[in-house]
């Protein structure tokens, strides 16, 4: 069976005005999306039934206070699977929905990380502790604000060169679980930026979707789209599900490839082909993902 989704996150910078709230809830139907991340809500417990009849779904709602933080998972109406709350911290910056597809589930983790270096560091730390305690037995989905430039020389224009080490510490989580910035996969080389400040000029990427490695082939699209009423942009990714594999198992490299002179010319021009290509736009993460997947097909 065919399931398509359409998934998108969005920084919403606020959601208690109601013409702003009914705004964005109109660009979000206009987009067909069935799975919705959104940060900086400022939500309480008393709007979200009001909030929920307003977009036409079911959220899950991980608060801050009514001018700051606060993030949301919706679930549209139309969308017929299970899902359950599985974990939100106590600051209203992180927060995860399972979902299930097909027998196979699927963690959705809600992000929005401090703007402060050291306490983004802290937070990030944290998360990954998290996520890997509570996700082992499936998919990881992972969307929102990072607050972090992963690749300085593509996903920044203007102001001060960022700390990296809260992007060595996202690239080194996304690496050593195999996890890829989908949109940077998709796009390469290309510049496109989520955030802006007009004065002083400043564009940066602050927001993601990594997804696993193993599921690029379920990506039927994956854009940055401009949004109402926000300075940020949204990433819009829409999945086909009907193209999954089942289950979570992993590829492993056969070493004994290596000793077929064809195969290992093939790989060499391929690594060659990757480099030429995506040098300086990719994480290692990212990088090493794509030259696993290429391969997979040379033999």
């Amino acid at each position: 069976m065919s399931m398509n989704f359409n998934f998108i996150t969005l920084n919403v910078h606020g959601l208690r005005n109601q013409k702003k709230r009914k705004s964005t809830f109109t660009w979000l139907k206009k987009q067909n999306s069935h799975v919705i991340f959104l940060q900086e809500t400022y939500s309480n417990d008393n709007d979200i039934a009001l909030w929920e009849k307003e977009w036409g779904g079911t959220f899950y709602a991980n608060h801050g206070s009514n001018h700051s933080r606060g993030i949301i998972i919706g679930i549209k109406n139309n969308v017929d699977v299970k899902c359950e709350k599985v974990y939100s911290d106590k600051d209203g910056r992180l927060l995860c929905v399972k979902m299930n597809i097909d027998n196979n589930p699927y963690y959705l983790w809600n992000v929005y990380a401090p703007n402060e270096d050291n306490d983004r560091r802290v937070f990030l730390m944290k998360m990954i502790d998290v996520i890997q305690d509570t996700s082992s037995d499936g998919h990881v989905f992972i969307g929102g604000d990072l607050n972090t430039v992963l690749n300085p020389l593509l996903d920044k224009i203007g102001g001060n060169t960022p700390n990296p080490m809260c992007a060595n510490i996202i690239n080194n989580f996304l690496m050593d679980n195999e996890i890829v910035d989908i949109w940077r996969v998709k796009h390469g080389n290309e510049k496109r930026y989520t955030w802006k400040q007009n004065n002083p000029p400043i564009y940066s990427t602050l927001d993601y979707w990594f997804i696993p490695s193993s599921m690029d082939a379920v990506v039927k699209s994956v854009d940055i789209i401009t949004a109402p009423k926000s300075d940020h942009l949204a990433v819009h990714m829409c999945l086909s599900f009907n193209k999954a594999a089942r289950g979570s198992g992993y590829w492993k490299f056969n070493n004994e490839w290596l000793d077929d002179d064809d195969f290992t010319e093939k790989l060499y021009n391929m690594i060659d082909e990757c480099v030429e290509k995506y040098s300086g736009s990719l994480s290692c993460a990212d990088f090493r993902s794509l030259c696993k997947k290429k391969s997979y097909y040379l033999y």
